[in-house]
């Protein structure tokens, strides 16, 4: 009879095993739990970087095609000014306008400037957004009408992060032309 008991398991030995299953199905479950959500937030990430990405080379090419530098208008949180956009032929009014609440919400407004048509979108919720003009070798937060505008630029607090984005304004060649 001795000889039987010695072939299987004993009570304990079959709980060591089933904790260290289990033990290790938790670890195994907790890994990957936390390798999911990590990825969640990562797509996340990506995704508003992208947005980010997305709008500020809109601005760039917006703010590229201003074809009237004499009406400008501009704030440190609002800007207006006419410009061509691709994939219309028409010139259209873009009116980019910060909206302040618990974060501040850049709202873009476009209108045709023929018929009168309005629309407008929130493009972006920051931290804080201001835009900004290159005039005398710096940058302002303010325009100063009687100074030729070389730039603007929109400062962000996207995520926790500064961002500072310039587009430099190609005027030049245009105060040369109304001289002759």
């Amino acid at each position: 009879m001795n000889n039987l008991k010695k072939l299987g398991f004993t009570l304990i030995e079959i709980l060591i095993s089933l904790s260290l299953i289990l033990l290790s199905f938790l670890i195994i479950y907790r890994i990957v739990f936390t390798v999911q959500k990590n990825v969640k937030d990562l797509e996340k990430e990506i995704k508003n970087k992208e947005l980010l990405f997305n709008f500020l080379y809109s601005f760039k090419s917006e703010i590229n095609g201003i074809i009237d530098f004499h009406n400008l208008k501009l704030d440190k949180k609002e800007i207006v000014f006419s410009t061509f956009i691709q994939d219309i032929e028409f010139p259209v009014e873009i009116t980019y306008t910060v909206k302040v609440n618990e974060e501040e919400t850049l709202i873009r407004k476009q209108k045709n400037i023929f018929s009168g048509y309005t629309y407008s979108f929130p493009v972006l919720k920051c931290q804080s957004i201001n835009f900004l003009f290159f005039q005398e070798e710096k940058w302002n937060y303010i325009a100063e009408t009687d100074k030729t505008i070389k730039g603007i630029a929109i400062e962000l607090n996207y995520s926790g992060e500064e961002i500072f984005y310039p587009v430099l304004l190609n005027i030049i060649e245009e105060k040369n032309e109304e001289k002759k």
